[in-house]
């Protein structure tokens, strides 16, 4: 049985074998796709946007959504090839974000030109004080591109809510442009 047809309780229960296997040379493999991975803590990952925020300023937040969009050219070459509906490629995002532990992932398309996300738990958050009312820049980027490939148009995400505003949860508008 493949981890995507897990349910996301069942994903809970397991570890992340699941999702990563290690091979005898100590090289970390992604189960889905066998990429070579690396791994490395969300403090990991927010020191790494400190030290983009020191350096680039508000530019920082640019630098991340490219960021973003080029990770997420890679992942979408894998689905794309399986043939899906929009609707399931959606569901098999969700769960792929779920087994990454980049959060809760839910997204709704409400026409065909718009869609909205919400993540709970999102690992990309930034905490700082200068960044602004919402800081997930780089999971922003990568949703565009993911909208973009699944729909074989050009859209856009933007982060409308976040959780360093006092939210819930993070929430993204995605338009076609």
């Amino acid at each position: 049985m493949s981890p995507l047809d897990l349910t996301d309780d069942e994903l809970a229960r397991e570890s992340g074998a699941l999702l990563i296997k290690s091979e005898d040379d100590g090289t970390l493999r992604e189960v889905v796709t066998n990429s070579r991975i690396i791994l490395f803590s969300c403090p990991a990952y927010r020191s790494m946007c400190d030290a983009l925020y020191e350096q680039f300023k508000s530019g920082s937040g640019i630098i991340l959504f490219r960021m973003g969009q080029g990770y997420a050219r890679k992942l979408t070459e894998g689905i794309s090839k399986l043939n899906l509906t929009i609707e399931e490629a959606i569901k098999v995002y969700e769960k792929l974000s779920f087994m990454a532990v980049w959060g809760t992932v839910k997204i709704l398309i409400e026409d065909d030109r718009r869609a909205m996300c919400t993540v709970r738990k999102s690992a990309f958050i930034l905490r700082r004080n200068d960044v602004g009312p919402t800081s997930c820049f780089f999971f922003s980027g990568a949703l565009s591109t993911i909208a973009s490939s699944m729909a074989g148009r050009e859209f856009v995400a933007k982060e409308i809510e976040c959780v360093t505003g006092g939210y819930e949860y993070c929430k993204f508008v995605i338009t076609q442009t």
